[in-house]
C-alpha cells in the first residue's frame, strides 16, 4: 500500500476519467439482431459446456464474453463488467500519462482524455497494447518496470487469443516486436512475454471448461474464419470513398512520426517502432475497409488516433505529432456515426456505470433483467408454441443464424460448428458443418428461419455442402408457421453423386443447366477456376478479393463465394423432396453464368446429380 501512496492522486484522476468516459451507455440486454444472436451464442456455448473448436467456431473464443457484459447469464455478465472496468481504468491512466508527457499539462491531459477514452473505449485492447509496446521499445519506463510491461503484454496476448483471435494475433505481434526491439536485456523480456502469454492462454482455456487437446482445433478453425473474411464479407457503402485517401495519408504520416520519434534511440528501436505502426495501420485498415460502411470505417480512425498517443514522450517531435493528432481526430469525427458532443457526456456516462453496477450486484434484479431480455427476443422471433412442444428435450441447431432462439426458448443447443452459416465461407468450414449435419451426434432438430440474406447472397448457396447434407439427412417435421420451419433428423435419403456434364465456359457466358436424369434427382454445379489464387491472393491478404457473381437465367444475380463455389450449389431440387415455400432450395435455373468483376477468362462448371427420396 505504501508504494501506491505517491500515485494516489494520479490513480484517483484516472478513476474519475474512466467514470466520465464509461463506454457502455446503452442497455446490457443483447440485441435482437444478427450481432445479438452470435453474442448470445458465445455465452450459450459456455453455459452448455460446448468445446470451442470441435463444437463451436467463431472469431471469438471462450473468453469472447469479456468483450461486452450482456445479460444472458449472470456470472459471465458480471465478469465482463469487471473486465470492462479494469480496461477502462487502464485506458484512462494510459491516455493521461501519454497526454501529460505531450502537453506538459495534467489539466489539458485530463480534459482531452475524457472524449478520447469514450471513443477508444469501444475497443481499447489494440490501442492499449500498442501504447505499451511503443513504451517498451522507447525505454519508457526504464529498469525493473520493463520486464513487468513485457509480462502485461504477454498476459494481454494470451487473453485476447481466447477473446477474439484476430485481435489476439495483433496484440501478440505487438509484443513480439516490442521485446525484440527493446533495449537489453532482451532475453529477460522475451522470457517474460512468452511465459505470461502461454500461462494466460492455458489458464483461460482450462478455466472456461475447454478440453485440453482442442486448443489447436480452435486456433485453426477460427483462423480459417479470419482468413476467408476478405473473400466473402466485402462490401462498399456509397459515398465513403474519401476515407481511403484519408486513411492512406494518415498511415504515411504515422510512419513519419514513428521514424522521427526514434531519433534518440538505437536503430533497432527505430525499426521496431516502424514495425509496430505498420501492424497497427494494416490490421486496423483490414478491420475497417473490408466491410467499408458506417459501422466499420471508424475502427481505423479510432485505432490510429489512440496509437498516436504512444509517441507523446518524443520531445522534439511532439508538436508535429499532436498537429497530426488533430487531423486524425477530424477524420474520425467525420466518419463517426454519432454527433461529437455525444463523446463528452460525463454525467450521463457516470450514471450509466452506477445503474449497471447496481443491476449486476443485485441477484434478483439481474435475473429479472435476463428474463426481460428473453421475452423481448421471443417477441421479435415469434416462434409458434407448437414448435417448442414438438422439440421437447431434443437438441437444436438454428439456420441460418439466430442462435438467440435457443436461449429465448430455453432449448438444448447442439449447433453445427460454424453456427451462423454465412461465416462458413471456406470449403474446410463448410465441410465441418456438413460432417456435423451428417453425424448422428449432431443436432436432432434444425429450426430454419426465413430471414433476409445480406450482401446479395442466395440462402440456397450458403455453406453449400452443409445445406446439401441437411437436405439429405433431415425432413420437414412441423410448419411452416410464420417465418419458421422445423426439420428433424431422418434416415439418409440421398444417393451417390454422379457426373452429368463438364463445361468450360467464358466468364459471363450463360451455360445451359443439364436436365435431371429422372424426376427424383437433385442437380448441382461445382464451379472451378473462380477461387482466389495468384496475385489476387496478395490483394485479398492486403485488402479484399474481387467480387464474383452467379447469374441464373440471364437475370437473377447473387454474390458467389469463391471458397465454397466448388462445394456443389443446388440448382434443381424435386418439389416432393424440397422444403415447402418459402423455404424451398430449388432455383429452377435453366442457365447459369459466372462473373468476376470486369475480368475476362474462363471457368469450369461440373454439373452432377444425385437421387433423393
Amino acid at each position: 500500500m505504501r508504494s501506491l501512496r505517491p500515485h494516489a492522486g494520479f490513480l484517483l484522476t484516472a478513476a474519475v476519467v474512466a467514470l466520465a468516459s464509461w463506454p457502455l451507455t446503452g442497455s446490457l440486454r443483447p440485441g435482437t439482431d444478427l450481432d445479438g444472436a452470435w453474442q448470445i451464442g458465445l455465452r450459450e456455448s459456455l453455459h452448455g459446456g460446448l468445446d470451442f473448436g470441435p463444437d463451436v467456431l467463431f472469431t471469438y473464443g471462450p473468453l469472447g464474453f469479456l468483450h461486452r457484459p450482456l445479460l444472458v447469464y449472470p456470472w459471465p455478465a458480471r465478469l465482463a463488467f469487471a473486465w470492462t472496468v479494469l480496461a477502462q481504468l487502464a485506458l484512462a491512466a494510459t491516455l493521461i500519462w501519454g497526454l501529460t508527457h505531450a502537453l506538459r499539462s495534467r489539466l489539458l491531459a485530463v480534459l482531452l482524455a475524457v472524449p478520447l477514452a469514450a471513443t477508444v473505449g469501444q475497443g481499447p485492447e489494440v490501442v492499449l497494447s500498442f501504447i505499451g509496446a511503443v513504451a517498451l521499445v522507447g525505454a519508457r519506463p526504464r529498469g525493473r518496470a520493463a520486464p513487468a510491461r513485457a509480462l502485461v503484454l504477454g498476459a494481454a496476448a494470451g487473453i485476447e487469443l481466447l477473446d477474439k483471435l484476430n485481435t489476439g494475433v495483433t496484440v501478440t505481434a505487438f509484443g513480439l516486436i516490442a521485446v525484440a526491439a527493446a533495449p537489453a536485456p532482451r532475453r529477460t523480456l522475451v522470457a517474460a512475454f512468452a511465459a505470461a502469454a502461454v500461462a494466460t492462454l492455458a489458464v483461460g482455456w482450462l478455466a472456461t471448461g475447454q478440453s485440453p487437446g482442442e486448443i489447436g482445433t480452435y486456433l485453426r478453425g477460427s483462423y480459417e474464419i479470419i482468413a476467408g473474411y476478405s473473400e466473402a464479407m466485402y462490401t462498399e457503402q456509397p459515398g465513403r470513398q474519401w476515407e481511403f485517401w484519408v486513411a492512406a495519408w494518415l498511415a504515411g504520416a504515422g510512419v513519419l512520426v514513428a521514424w522521427r520519434a526514434a531519433d534518440l534511440l538505437p536503430s533497432r528501436a527505430r525499426l521496431g517502432l516502424l514495425a509496430l505502426w505498420a501492424v497497427l495501420a494494416f490490421t486496423s485498415f483490414k478491420a475497417a475497409f473490408v466491410r467499408h460502411d458506417a459501422g466499420h470505417s471508424n475502427i481505423y480512425f479510432i485505432s490510429v488516433l489512440g496509437g498516436l498517443i504512444a509517441f507523446g514522450w518524443a520531445p522534439h517531435w511532439r508538436q508535429t505529432a499532436w498537429l497530426l493528432g488533430a487531423l486524425f481526430a477530424a477524420a474520425l469525427l467525420a466518419a463517426w456515426p454519432i454527433a461529437p458532443q455525444g463523446l463528452f457526456t460525463p454525467l450521463a456516462r457516470a450514471r450509466s456505470f452506477v445503474d449497471q453496477a447496481r443491476l449486476l450486484m443485485d441477484g434478483s434484479d439481474t435475473n429479472a433483467a435476463i428474463a426481460g431480455g428473453r421475452r423481448q427476443r421471443s417477441d421479435v422471433e415469434q416462434l409458434d408454441g407448437r414448435f417448442v412442444s414438438a422439440i421437447g428435450r431434443r437438441t437444436v441447431h438454428v439456420e441460418p443464424s439466430d442462435a438467440g432462439l435457443v436461449w429465448s426458448q430455453r432449448l438444448r443447443w447442439r449447433p453445427l460448428p460454424v453456427f451462423q452459416n454465412y461465416s462458413a465461407y471456406t470449403s474446410s468450414l463448410d465441410g465441418r458443418n456438413a460432417a456435423a449435419a451428417r453425424s448422428p451426434g449432431g443436432p436432432d432438430v434444425i429450426m430454419r428461419e426465413q430471414a433476409p440474406v445480406a450482401d446479395g447472397r442466395n440462402p440456397a448457396f450458403e455453406a453449400p455442402a452443409a445445406t446439401r447434407a441437411i437436405l439429405c439427412h433431415f425432413r420437414t417435421a412441423q410448419g411452416p408457421f410464420g417465418r419458421w420451419l422445423m426439420l428433424e433428423r431422418s434416415a439418409p435419403r440421398c444417393g451417390r453423386e454422379r457426373p452429368l456434364r463438364t463445361v468450360d465456359a467464358k466468364l459471363g457466358a450463360p451455360t445451359p443447366v443439364p436436365p435431371a436424369p429422372d424426376a427424383s434427382s437433385v442437380v448441382m454445379v461445382r464451379i472451378e477456376g473462380i477461387q482466389v489464387s495468384g496475385l489476387e491472393t496478395l490483394r485479398s491478404t492486403l485488402y479484399r478479393a474481387l467480387p464474383r457473381q452467379i447469374v441464373m437465367d440471364g437475370g437473377r444475380t447473387n454474390r458467389l463465394i469463391p471458397g465454397t463455389a466448388g462445394d456443389g450449389l443446388l440448382l434443381r431440387v424435386p418439389s416432393r423432396a424440397d422444403y415447402p415455400a418459402p423455404f424451398g432450395l430449388d432455383q429452377a435455373a435453366k442457365t447459369v453464368a459466372v462473373t468476376k468483376s470486369d475480368h475476362k477468362g474462363s471457368v469450369r462448371l461440373r454439373f452432377s446429380a444425385m437421387s433423393i427420396r
